[in-house]
């Protein structure tokens, strides 16, 4: 799976975790969250109850990176994966298990997300923020408009675009920006006209919204 080699990459604090027989799983955080890896060495599905306890920050969301026997080439000694957003959790309540089911042969990396509220048993730095400036022009639009970001520092993004009622529409794949401005142009040709929300995610662990309208 070449689980080591990626976790390699991950943030040096290590985890104590714990996890039946049948998984595997590790884990590291740094100021922007917790990044915790469960992978799957069975050949059947399996379910991971995942119980947080005395996490020194606020989250009350997870981000899960999934990579499956359908992408097999992944496993590749030779190759880089590069891990999918699949689902956005909203967190139960403290103490209570986030269960998770787990495909045969499959690598989950779930990210709590530091939301910027720290505890005592932290320490209290801000996420850092390269992004300066996020609109979009012309807003309102139809069907087509086109945001403007300003970087200080080059950054891998994923843009997405969410209704009023929660409901993901767009989502783009993830990309590196470089410092400076970027423009990305985004087509709502075929949607409904109403107010819509940007989103733009980095890996460093910030994100930032903008309202747009389009107009019908």
């Amino acid at each position: 799976f070449n689980v080591f080699r990626m976790y390699a990459m991950m943030p040096e604090r290590g985890v104590r975790v714990t996890a039946d027989s049948s998984l595997g799983a590790m884990a590291s955080r740094n100021d922007s969250g917790l990044y915790l890896m469960v992978w799957n060495k069975d050949s059947q599905g399996q379910t991971a109850d995942i119980t947080l306890n005395n996490l020194p920050f606020k989250s009350d969301s997870v981000d899960i990176y999934t990579i499956d026997p359908d992408h097999a080439s992944y496993f590749d000694n030779d190759s880089t994966a590069e891990l999918e957003l699949t689902e956005t959790l909203a967190l139960p309540d403290s103490g209570v298990p986030l269960s998770r089911a787990l495909r045969e042969y499959s690598v989950n990396l779930f990210v709590f997300r530091n939301s910027g509220v720290i505890s005592s048993l932290a320490e209290t730095r801000p996420i850092p923020r390269s992004l300066r400036l996020l609109s979009a022009y012309p807003n309102p639009f139809n069907p087509r408009t086109t945001l403007r970001l300003q970087l200080e520092r080059r950054e891998r993004l994923r843009i997405s675009v969410w209704n009023v009622r929660g409901e993901l529409l767009i989502k783009h794949p993830p990309a590196w920006f470089d410092a400076g401005e970027s423009r990305v142009a985004l087509d709502m040709n075929g949607y409904s006209g109403g107010v819509y929300f940007v989103e733009v995610r980095a890996d460093a662990g910030w994100r930032q919204t903008v309202k747009v309208v389009l107009l019908r």
